[in-house]
C-alpha cells in the first residue's frame, strides 16, 4: 500500500487505520493480543471518529505550526500523530519513543515508502541526553510525553530541546496529567497497580543479581523501599546499605517507575513547574488549557491563554505547553 500525495487526510488515515495488513505485526502487550491492531489502542472505531480524532489533534498542535518544517514527534508512541503531522505537510518528521512500538511504525513507514518523510529513532529520554537528533529542527512535539519523565529527566530535557531547535523554534507538550486532587488520586492509584503488578518484582530481580549475600529480610526490606528509583538509584542505594546498614526511606508519595527503563508511570505535574522549568531553559511558556468538547468547553477554548490557570484548575481535561525559543 502506497500513500497517495494530494488525498484527503481523513480519507488516507482511515484507510490506513482499517487495513488488515497491519494485524499481521506482533503486539507488544499480551492484552493486545487476538487480531488487536495498534491503531486499535486508539479506539477508534468509524471514519467520523478518525475526523473527531484529527479535528481535536489539530486543536492541540496546529498543522500551520509544522507545515513545511522539520519535527520532531519526542514520545511517539505508536506513531498515528507522526504519520498524521506527515500528511499535513512537515517535512519530516522525526518519531522517537522507547519501545517496540517504534519499530511497529518503522514496519509501517516501510510499507507506504515513507522513508524519507518519517525517520524512527528507539530512544527514551534521560538525563545524560545532550541532544535529540543530529540536526536542527523547527518544532518539538510531545503528546502525553512529559508525564513519563522524572523531574530531573524533564529539566535535562528542555534544555536538550532547547539546543536542538533553530533560532525561534517551536516547544509543543500535551498533557492530561496536572496538579489537581482528582489526578493525584487516579495517579496514586495506577501507580501501585504497575507496582504490584511489575516494578517491585523488576526491583527485586536487580538487586538478588547484584547483592547476592542479602538475607531474605533485607532483599524484601530493600525492594518495598526503592519505590519510585531507577537501576542506577537502586545500586547506590544497596551499595550504601551493604557498607553502613542505612535503610533508605519508604515514598509512595512520588510516581511509580520502571527500574529497567527509567520511564515514570503517568506522572502528575505542576503546570507552574513546567513553565518554570521551561523558561529557566530559555523559552518563553504559556498554557493552553482544554475544557472538554462539551458547550462550554468549545466556546472558552480560543481564550484559552488568558484565562488564569487557579480560575479552571479543577475542571481542566488537559493542556498544551507552547514554548517559543528566544
Amino acid at each position: 500500500m502506497q500513500f497517495e500525495a494530494g488525498k484527503d487526510v481523513q480519507i488516507e488515515m482511515w484507510r490506513i487505520y482499517k487495513s488488515a495488513e497491519f494485524l499481521q505485526f506482533k503486539p507488544h502487550k499480551k492484552e493486545w493480543s487476538n487480531g488487536q491492531n495498534w491503531f486499535q489502542y486508539y479506539k477508534i472505531k468509524s471514519a467520523d471518529e478518525m475526523t473527531n480524532w484529527i479535528s481535536y489533534s489539530n486543536k492541540k498542535f496546529p498543522p500551520d505550526e509544522y507545515e513545511d518544517k522539520l519535527i520532531v514527534d519526542m514520545g511517539c508512541g505508536w506513531g498515528l500523530y507522526s504519520l498524521l503531522c506527515h500528511m499535513q505537510g512537515a517535512k519530516k518528521v522525526y518519531a522517537i519513543g522507547p519501545d517496540i512500538r517504534v519499530d511497529f511504525l518503522e514496519e509501517i513507514v516501510k510499507r507506504l515508502g515513507l522513508g524519507n518523510g518519517i525517520v524512527t529513532k528507539k530512544l527514551h529520554f534521560d538525563i545524560a541526553t545532550k541532544k535529540i537528533v543530529d540536526e536542527r529542527v523547527d518544532v518539538i512535539i510531545g503528546n502525553e510525553f512529559i508525564e513519563h519523565l522524572t523531574s530531573n529527566q524533564r529539566t535535562s530535557f528542555f534544555k536538550a530541546a532547547y539546543n536542538n531547535l533553530n533560532s525561534n523554534g517551536l516547544l509543543l507538550l500535551h498533557t492530561h496529567n496536572t496538579d489537581n486532587r482528582r489526578i493525584l488520586k487516579r495517579a496514586k492509584t495506577h501507580w501501585q497497580q504497575q507496582e504490584n503488578k511489575h516494578f517491585i518484582k523488576k526491583r527485586q530481580e536487580i538487586i538478588a543479581d547484584e547483592f547476592p549475600e542479602l538475607n531474605n529480610e533485607e532483599f524484601i526490606a530493600l525492594a518495598k523501599r526503592t519505590y519510585g528509583m531507577n537501576k542506577e538509584e537502586i545500586l547506590e542505594v544497596c551499595r550504601e546499605y551493604v557498607k553502613h546498614e542505612t535503610m533508605p526511606t519508604l515514598r509512595y508519595d512520588i510516581c511509580a517507575i520502571d527500574p529497567e527503563s527509567g520511564i515514570a508511570e503517568e506522572n502528575y505535574i505542576s503546570p507552574r513547574d513546567v513553565q518554570y522549568e521551561m523558561k529557566l531553559s530559555g523559552f518563553t511558556s504559556r498554557i493552553y488549557p482544554w475544557l472538554g468538547s462539551s458547550f462550554i468547553g468549545k466556546l472558552l477554548y480560543p481564550y484559552g491563554y488568558y484565562i488564569p490557570f487557579f480560575l479552571i484548575k479543577l475542571i481542566v481535561k488537559s493542556i498544551t505547553f507552547d514554548g517559543v525559543k528566544k
